[in-house]
């Protein structure tokens, strides 16, 4: 039960790190054309008046500047353990408006107060298990398009149904937990639970 109200912990709990930029430069470009794997080049999406001789790369949008040399940029892992392989980069929210990184976890937070209306009473009439159970089988397609797909609207959609999910698994579940439990064990279990959620 614990395992379950935990699943999808890591994401609910973890969008900071997921929108979290990589410390400026943060990039690395490779320019030569005849090797354009040699990623040897430090680089970033803006200009930074701190940094004059760090190479700018291409961004889709118009409003950063651009350098036809750059053939390919990465994070630069090595530079700093802040810099890491998110949705940030996963998503290039660095080449877009900084709202459009915030709506990642607003989605989230916005999908978790709706859902906080309903799912509860869902579960009271329903059944906490069923909607514990249902919970747990819309998140796992819901963190894999998370995960791989690149559109930030589906992004958005499933940060938000997630969020939904979050109050599905964690209301529902405990619940469902507490009532499973004898009452003599619920407190040590409750603690059980809260000790796992930190831990996450």
């Amino acid at each position: 039960m614990i395992l379950g109200q935990l699943s999808g912990g890591f994401i609910a709990h973890g969008i900071a790190y997921l929108e979290m930029p990589p410390e400026y430069p943060g990039y690395l470009c490779a320019t030569d054309p005849l090797q354009p794997e040699n990623l040897n080049i430090t680089c970033a999406p803006q200009a930074n008046a701190a940094f004059p001789e760090v190479t700018l790369f291409i961004c889709p949008k118009p409003t950063f500047e651009k350098n036809p040399d750059v053939l390919a940029f990465e994070v630069d892992l090595e530079e700093s353990p802040a810099n890491l392989i998110n949705l940030y980069t996963h998503l290039d929210l660095m080449c877009k408006p900084k709202k459009a990184t915030a709506f990642v976890a607003m989605a989230v937070f916005a999908g978790s107060a709706i859902g906080c209306l309903f799912v509860p009473r869902l579960g009271d009439l329903l059944g906490r298990k069923p909607i514990f159970c249902i919970a747990l089988a819309v998140q796992a397609p819901l963190l894999g398009s998370i995960t791989f797909l690149k559109s930030l609207k589906i992004i958005y959609a499933a940060c938000f149904v997630f969020g939904i999910c979050v109050i599905g698994r964690m209301a529902c579940g405990f619940l469902l937990m507490m009532e499973l439990v004898p009452t003599k064990n619920q407190a040590a279990v409750g603690a059980g639970l809260m000790v796992a959620e930190g831990s996450v």
